[in-house]
């Protein structure tokens, strides 16, 4: 605690570590250590660490399946850029199955397939989340993996986007901003 408030993260990482080696069944062992691990972006040791807690109940399984949501999406984000697409894809995916309403994970998922060429799955996807909450973003990126050839054309697209959810208000603004 005494490194952190001092700003030494790499000290209180280590010195969670080896707090951990001593005690790992202790709970706030395990989520100081997961918090140090994400704060360093160490996303591989960090989803372990997780695993640990949600295993040991030091977190409860809510919050456990939201912090997975989160670090598999950044474990996606790493994989990507260090040049592996499926590899990131993968982990995108596993994000998207613990968390359908995660934007950031749908839209991960989307852009992932978009530049995979397989556009049908990406709105595919684009589609579901807009059934669960339309958002501008979805629209955006539908309209990328489309690339309609002509304002009439991304207004039937867009109709047809917006028929997964007539109701929202999200889904009018959509459908306005296609007929402008």
């Amino acid at each position: 605690m005494q490194s952190t408030r001092a700003g030494d993260s790499a000290a209180a990482l280590e010195y969670a570590r080896r707090a951990y080696q001593l005690r790992p069944q202790t709970p706030w062992v395990l989520t100081t250590l997961f918090d140090l691990q994400v704060r360093a972006g160490q996303w591989d040791e960090a989803e372990k660490t997780l695993d640990e807690a949600i295993r040991r109940r030091a977190i409860d399984a809510a919050r456990g399946q939201r912090d997975k949501v989160l670090v598999l999406n950044e474990r996606s984000r790493t994989a990507e850029a260090a040049g592996e697409p499926a590899r990131a894809l993968s982990f995108a995916r596993k994000s998207l199955d613990l968390g359908r309403d995660f934007l950031p994970a749908n839209l991960r998922v989307a852009r992932l397939l978009i530049a995979d060429d397989s556009v049908r799955r990406a709105t595919r996807v684009i589609e579901d989340a807009w059934r669960q909450g339309p958002h501008p973003d979805y629209l955006a990126l539908y309209r990328e993996a489309l690339a309609p050839e002509n304002e009439l054309t991304w207004l039937k697209e867009a109709q047809k986007l917006a028929e997964q959810n007539l109701g929202h208000p999200e889904t009018l603004l959509a459908l306005a901003e296609a007929a402008l």
